[in-house]
C-alpha cells in the first residue's frame, strides 16, 4: 500500500472517531427508584417538550412547555391549564396570563432553569412526557409513588447509539 493511500485511510479513520465522539444533547428520563432509563433522544438547545398531567385537585388537564437551554439546564416557558386556580400561584413578575378559547396560559415564565425534573409518579396524574411526535405515558413504565428523574446529559454519538 503506497504512502497516500495509507494516509488517507488514517484521515477517514481519524475522522469516524472524532465523530463518533462528538458529543450530544440528550435527553434522558430515568426511573430512579428502579436505576433504568425509561427514555432517552437526541435535543437540541432551544428544542421544546412537554409534560401533560391531570391536576390532583381540579382533576383538568395541565401541560407545561419546557425549553433546553444552552447550558442544558430545563426552563419551563409555559404552562396550560383549564381553570386559573390550576396555576396558582401567579405572580405576575413571573410572566404573562393570558386566556385562550378553553385555556389559561402562563406565557414568558421568568422562573430559574432547573439541571433536573424529579417527579413522583401516580395513576392520578398520569404524567405524559411528548417530544418529537412521541408520548411517552410514565405510568407505563413507573409504579405509583416512583421517582423520576428528567435531565439532559452530554454523551458521545458511540455511547448513544451503541445503547450505553
Amino acid at each position: 500500500m503506497n504512502w497516500k493511500r495509507r494516509f488517507f485511510l488514517i484521515c477517514i479513520t481519524l475522522i469516524i472517531l472524532l465523530i463518533l465522539a462528538y458529543p450530544i444533547h440528550i435527553l434522558e428520563v430515568r426511573n430512579i427508584s428502579k436505576g433504568i432509563v425509561i427514555f432517552s433522544s437526541p435535543i437540541s438547545p432551544k428544542e421544546c417538550f412537554t409534560i401533560s398531567f391531570i391536576h390532583s385537585v381540579d382533576k383538568t388537564l395541565v401541560k407545561d412547555l419546557f425549553i433546553i437551554q444552552e447550558d442544558n439546564k430545563i426552563k419551563i416557558h409555559e404552562s396550560y391549564f383549564k381553570l386559573q386556580c390550576c396555576g396558582a400561584p401567579f405572580n405576575y413578575d413571573d410572566g404573562v396570563l393570558i386566556k385562550e378559547g378553553d385555556w389559561f396560559i402562563m406565557k414568558n415564565i421568568t422562573r430559574p432553569a432547573m439541571n433536573t425534573l424529579l417527579l413522583t409518579i401516580t395513576s392520578i396524574n398520569n404524567y405524559t412526557i411528548s417530544l418529537k411526535g412521541i408520548n411517552l405515558p410514565l405510568t407505563h413504565f413507573c409504579e405509583d409513588g416512583e421517582l423520576v428523574e428528567i435531565k439532559v446529559i452530554l454523551k458521545p454519538i458511540l455511547f448513544y447509539i451503541s445503547g450505553q
